[in-house]
């Protein structure tokens, strides 16, 4: 088994793969910003107007100068991933299981091809227990909960609707039988600080932070959920070797 316990190390890990997406994510919203003063700027507004729009210029500039030293921070961070075996991948699902679910018998291996994957313990364990905290928080009973693992082999398949992986994959699918989301309650589970339990005290940021560490690990996250009948969360991460049997 993994040992699962946080180290200082790990800690530096994930808060370098959490705040490299977030400070991104919020560069990008900057950039329009600064456009937009800049234009205004070239108009000929008056000598009030063109205060304002100056000390929104300087804010924003140095909002981005603070994005940009946080990304050089998450770079560093992100130069220490590590490389788990699908026997890795395994174990810490086990772990996981057991501990949020009570048994290991919510979970599922499908597939006996050996594969490594780009990342470290703390971050894979990091996604894996947020997802399956947000099913029981979701309603659900822990015996109704899944965790599957598979893997997603590269295909050029081309027809219609098909699905396309110019890579091998592995994936990690956490269902359950909780109360579901709307379609559109689905489509921005993901955005930072939204949620529907904020008289809870929850902050919004538990399904954002998984998205993150995933785009961090150039992976890919896809919800389905259906109202009154439950969600399917699916995590998709390229493989960097395979070994068929």
């Amino acid at each position: 088994m993994l040992n699962m316990s946080s180290s200082p190390s790990s800690d530096y890990q994930v808060l370098g793969r959490v705040t490299g997406g977030l400070a991104h994510d919020l560069n990008n919203h900057l950039s329009p910003i600064l456009l937009g003063v800049q234009t205004l700027q070239r108009h000929d507004p008056d000598e009030k107007t063109m205060r304002i729009l100056l000390m929104i210029e300087q804010a924003a500039r140095k909002a981005s100068e603070l994005l940009r030293n946080v990304l050089e921070f998450s770079r560093e961070a992100r130069n220490s991933t590590s490389v788990l075996t699908r026997n890795d991948v395994v174990a810490l699902l086990m772990d996981h299981a057991h501990s949020h679910l009570g048994s290991t018998a919510g979970l599922v291996v499908r597939d006996g091809t050996s594969w490594t994957v780009n990342t470290d313990a703390e971050v894979l364990s990091h996604i894996v227990g947020a997802l399956l905290h947000n099913a029981i928080e979701a309603g659900a009973a822990a015996e109704t909960v899944t965790v599957e693992l598979m893997f997603d082999p590269a295909t050029t398949n081309t027809e219609s609707n098909a699905w396309i992986s110019p890579r091998d994959r592995l994936c990690i699918i956490v269902s359950d039988k909780g109360s579901g989301m709307s379609a559109e309650t689905a489509a921005v589970a993901t955005h930072p600080f939204f949620t529907t339990r904020s008289a809870d005290g929850h902050a919004g940021l538990g399904l954002f932070l998984v998205h993150s560490l995933v785009k961090q690990l150039n992976g890919m996250l896809q919800i389905a959920s259906t109202e009154r009948e439950g969600t399917v969360v699916r995590v998709y991460l390229p493989v960097v070797a395979v070994q068929k049997s």
